[in-house]
């Protein structure tokens, strides 16, 4: 609601029984101005020699990757790059036709993640999808043909099946696999190899590594002529094989059997496995093959292996995005308030607001961001009883990030929240109190309570 113009916030909190509504037209905009106005102190990106660009292919003449979430493009050597789709939703798995001439994705257009296709020197998407499901490129097939994954026709979220469609968008027919994805097609068109592992496998293997339970990811290549099936081979203790590509008549993987993923390749003649790479730092991540060679993302960079000599080219790459998320801007909405910790007068309450701890009065006057930390994380405030005086009240907040000391532990820190205390304390960057992180904390919430107070949970509604 709004009142002459101005947003009113209204937040009701409940705490053994009492009940006090706080109703400030100042704090839906003030939130926003005081906590997101910060972010550009946190931006520091390297645009000579960009980090973490995402999800590569390879053509005999260029790259793509994603970064800011558009799918960019560049020369082989990484340079000459530029953005080449600007969709509000995220774009993923570009992949360049065999020719090279064509680049086809998913992204979020219309609504709904599905393929599309465009030339490499940029223009007009076309949608090559329709269905409801979510639909992710995985490859080119023989002819005209794209594959693709997609969970549109089961029951399950534990199963996902490919399909196949044209570059005129036709109605998609699904291959005659039980479940796969991850998918792509040897240079002859007789064959496609896929991995077998449920879609939340791959989720959790951005999380954690080394399972080996029965859904560990396996790969298995199948003839197009009379559908017969080959496994890649495992060791006894199983491992989770992924990204399969052919680079002539030979298969390359990324597997996890050796410890950290590194690149493995797969002879389906002599049934010959071979370790490429040999990384112990970093997980290689995505790797896709084209133009006789395969890249993939290691430690933040990405990198051009040449399987003939086993040469890799680690490439620098500049980039010229605005990067408009670390911008500063407005925000607000009580979609992003947690763990709410009022005051013994019920006059004041401190919320945890999108990482930052900011208090809220109840009637009159403006909110309060008294961490003001862009680089960490402040959760879970509790205030501290320790004075009478309703203008000299601390409240107590966990914190997640890197401090200037160089550690990136969780700490407790002690901050003023009287507005000259702020003033003083230069927005209540105080040093952290160790004792706070055991005393303060409830046996019942594991958050920290104030106190003297009881030890029940405060809630927002």
């Amino acid at each position: 609601m709004s009142s002459g113009g101005h947003p009113i916030l209204r937040a009701t909190v409940r705490y053994e029984g009492t009940t006090m509504t706080f109703c400030n037209r100042s704090v839906a905009l003030g939130l926003g101005v005081v906590l997101l106005g910060w972010l550009h102190r946190a931006a520091a990106v390297d645009l000579q020699d960009t980090l973490l660009l995402s999800q590569p292919a390879v053509s005999q003449t260029h790259i793509a990757f994603i970064y800011d979430e558009d799918v960019w493009i560049a020369d082989r050597d990484g340079s000459h790059s530029r953005r080449l789709t600007t969709a509000p939703g995220p774009e993923a798995r570009p992949r360049f036709s065999p020719d090279g001439g064509s680049i086809a994705f998913s992204a979020n257009y219309d609504g709904n993640v599905d393929v599309y296709l465009m030339p490499v020197d940029g223009g007009s998407p076309k949608r090559l999808t329709w269905h409801g499901g979510d639909d992710w490129m995985e490859t080119f097939g023989p002819g005209d043909k794209i594959i693709f994954s997609s969970q549109s026709d089961v029951r399950s979220a534990a199963e996902i099946h490919l399909f196949e469609t044209d570059s005129r968008g036709s109605h998609p027919t699904r291959l005659p696999i039980p479940l796969g994805n991850d998918a792509s097609v040897s240079p002859d068109g007789a064959r496609v190899a896929y991995t077998i592992m449920p879609p939340t496998g791959f989720q959790s293997l951005t999380h954690w590594k080394g399972y080996r339970g029965g859904s560990a990811a396996r790969i298995a290549i199948m003839s197009f002529a009379d559908l017969a099936v080959q496994p890649v081979p495992q060791p006894a203790g199983r491992s989770n094989d992924l990204n399969p590509m052919w680079v002539g008549a030979r298969l390359y993987f990324n597997s996890d059997r050796a410890g950290e993923f590194n690149l493995f390749s797969f002879d389906p003649v002599s049934g010959e496995v071979r370790q490429l790479t040999h990384f112990t730092d970093f997980p290689v991540l995505n790797p896709t093959a084209g133009g006789g060679v395969i890249i993939f993302e290691q430690a933040g960079r990405l990198h051009l292996m040449d399987p003939a000599t086993g040469s890799l080219t680690t490439l620098h790459i500049a980039t010229n995005s605005d990067l408009r998320e670390t911008r500063p801007r407005r925000v607000s909405g009580l979609d992003y308030v947690r763990h709410v910790a009022p005051s013994p007068g019920l006059e004041r309450v401190a919320v945890e607001f999108r990482g930052e701890i900011v208090t809220v009065p109840a009637d009159k006057g403006t909110p309060e961001n008294i961490t003001r930390s862009p680089g960490a994380n402040d959760r879970d405030p509790a205030l501290l009883a320790t004075s009478t005086s309703r203008a000299v009240q601390d409240f107590i907040a966990t914190s997640s990030g890197r401090p200037t000391n160089g550690s990136s532990r969780s700490w407790t820190t002690r901050i003023p929240c009287s507005s000259s205390a702020l003033r003083r304390a230069r927005c209540g960057r105080l040093p952290p109190i160790a004792s706070s992180r055991t005393s303060l904390l409830s046996p019942t919430t594991g958050h920290p309570t104030p106190a003297g107070w009881p030890t029940r949970k405060t809630a927002m509604v």
